[in-house]
């Protein structure tokens, strides 16, 4: 069984199976993949 949510460009699915459940969420970003993958690997942002 698949479900699927579509909210504000995002997408959220769900793929049930009998001892198992996957989810996956994802949105489209319009800004420079360098600045995402800045802001992404910028460990020392996070609190330890």
């Amino acid at each position: 069984m698949v479900n699927s949510i579509m909210a504000q460009n995002g997408k959220a699915t769900t793929v049930k199976k009998t001892f198992s459940r996957e989810t996956s969420v994802s949105i489209k970003i319009q800004a420079d993949p360098a600045i995402i993958w800045a802001l992404l690997t910028n460990a020392s942002d996070y609190p330890i």
